[in-house]
């Protein structure tokens, strides 16, 4: 995880603004419901399908997105880009 974030701010000289969540810093963040580290598959922006007893279901996802400090509803998001694709497909 370090190398993918502290790491390379630092060799870019910009630790000091972005690179890891503290106050002050830049942060844009993905919000899951489910821990990654146990299934990676929950990192998928729709998230997976899980099969059991009850039948298949969707499962997972990205919940919600931190942006600017702003932060934005995953699926509110999702829907409003298919109804904007829909239209104009006419």
């Amino acid at each position: 995880m370090r190398a993918a974030t502290l790491a390379g701010a630092e060799l870019l000289g910009i630790a000091g603004e972005v690179g890891s969540v503290e106050a002050g810093k830049l942060a844009d963040l993905a919000v899951v419901r489910e821990d990654p580290l146990a299934n990676l598959k929950t990192l998928n922006g729709l998230g997976h399908l899980r099969a059991d007893a009850e039948g298949v279901r969707r499962v997972g996802g990205v919940a919600y997105t931190v942006k600017g400090g702003i932060v934005y509803d995953a699926p509110a998001l999702l829907a409003r880009a298919k109804e904007r694709a829909a239209r104009s497909a006419g």
